[in-house]
């Protein structure tokens, strides 16, 4: 994998597991992310803050960084935007044209790039000003939209062989007040602790993705 990146670039840097402040030197131009989808979350956190994400569509921001993104196993970010992985991945990495994709913050400073889910969940959940669920149910899945900016299914386990009942809503946000504290995982972490509420909300300016069109 490094001797393909290499053929493209000699600047290839070793990180942790999630990076934060001591990757701002590293951030201009474009970024190449090789790892899971929180690895890539926590440089797209990074840029965030820097104020490094955008477009010429939404405003300029401070300095412009599109992103390139190799993983090793198929995950749903790849399948998504119809990305390769392992080796074949890396020249679209590097080379591809950047195109937005849709970014979801939530309301305790983090983003989430691919999927937030929550299991075996009794809570009132609002999309927008629509409410969508009040009570138990399986599991409440979340992903960005390139329509509204967030898709959110609601999925109820039957029994007998019937197949799960699913509901799907999209909208700009998300909100989810839980009738006992409960985790959060956001693209396969899980946060540390159990939360009476949570949000997830579209972010204003898109991820600057290298990845096929279409």
């Amino acid at each position: 994998m490094l001797a393909e990146l290499k053929a493209f670039t000699a600047d290839v840097h070793f990180v942790g597991r999630f990076p934060g402040k001591e990757i701002d030197p590293l951030l201009g131009g474009r970024v190449v992310v090789i790892g899971e989808e929180n690895h890539l979350a926590a440089v797209v956190l990074r840029l965030l803050r820097r104020g490094f994400l955008g477009s010429p569509q939404t405003g300029p921001p401070t300095i412009g960084v599109d992103v390139g993104y190799i993983s090793l196993a198929r995950n749903e970010f790849t399948r998504r935007w119809g990305m390769p992985i392992g080796p074949a991945a890396v020249e679209l990495a590097c080379t591809a044209p950047a195109l937005p994709v849709p970014l979801v913050r939530d309301d305790v400073g983090g983003v989430l790039v691919s999927r937030g889910r929550i299991t075996e969940l009794d809570a009132t959940v609002y999309v927008d000003a629509k409410q969508v669920l009040a009570g138990p149910a399986s599991a409440l899945v979340v992903i960005p939209d390139p329509a509204l900016g967030l898709a959110v299914t609601i999925e109820h386990t039957r029994r007998f062989g019937l197949p799960t009942k699913r509901l799907v809503e999209r909208g700009r946000a998300v909100s989810i007040g839980f009738s006992s504290p409960t985790y959060v995982s956001s693209d396969g972490i899980v946060g540390p602790r159990p939360l009476a509420r949570w949000t997830f909300y579209a972010h204003t300016e898109p991820l600057m993705l290298a990845r096929p069109a279409g």
